[in-house]
Order: structure tokens, then sequence, then C-alpha cells
């Protein structure tokens, strides 16, 4: 079972200040609400710009099922997260872009996110335009 490394997630005072930054920068915006936007970088990774009002989880890195996995693939890394320790560990839940995912903790607190996206989703656009096969683990 293989993992694909997909996005950053950090904290923001103004979105639209900081997707006209990150645009500039040669990011493409994805997806954007009041609360939060999501952008593809130069090189496929993407960047979650969570603003003041956001009330998910806060910065995190997430780690994004390969395409094409089946959708137990999420609870076997959720058991893999249990059986490692992970602290703060969250329940799989359904988010409003139709992924689902869930949170949890390393030992020093850094904050996690497994997410599988429907078909077609986000991590399609990300995958669908940059080589990311050497983020495979």
């Amino acid at each position: 079972m293989r993992s694909l490394a997909g996005h950053s997630a950090i904290a923001v005072k103004d979105i639209d200040r900081s997707i006209t930054f990150y645009a500039d920068l040669g990011f493409e915006p994805l997806w954007r609400d009041p609360d939060w936007a999501f952008l593809r970088s130069p090189v496929g990774w993407g960047l979650a710009l969570l603003g003041p009002s956001y009330r998910g989880a806060g910065p995190h890195i997430g780690f994004h099922l390969e395409a094409g996995e089946a959708p137990e693939g999420l609870k076997v890394w959720h058991e893999r997260c249990q059986a490692a320790g992970a602290r703060g560990l969250g329940h799989i839940h359904s988010h409003r872009d139709g992924s689902r995912s869930f949170y949890a903790s390393d030992p020093d607190g850094n904050t996690l996110e497994w997410v599988q996206e429907p078909a077609g989703g986000l991590l399609a656009a990300i995958a669908a335009s940059a080589d990311v096969a050497g983020w495979c683990a």
C-alpha cells in the first residue's frame, strides 16, 4: 500500500491576497471557499490556504492515497496510525469537496492528514499535471 504526499496547509490572514501572491509565483487556484482555498504548485504539490475563519484542522501536512486505491485503503492507514501510537487520532470523515480523511499527530505534535479523493477530485487535477512517481513511498 502506497501513499502520495500531496499537500501542505498553512494559515493566512487574507485568502484573496494569498491567492494573488501564490498565483504570481506560478500556483494555480483549484478550489475557493470563503474560508479556504486549494492551489497546485508549479511542480504539482498542493497548497491549502486556511483563512482566519477556517475551523477545520490547522496547519498540517497531507498524505494522499494513490489514485485508484480501494476505499478501504483509508481505513488501513487509520489502523497503521493507531498501531504506531499516533496522538490525537481522529475518525475518518467526509469533507464538503467530496474527499474523506482523518487527522493524527506524530510524537512531536505535528498534525498529519490522510486523504482519499473521489474520482476526478482536486488530487486528480494535481496528479494529471505533474510527474508524481518520485513522491510515492
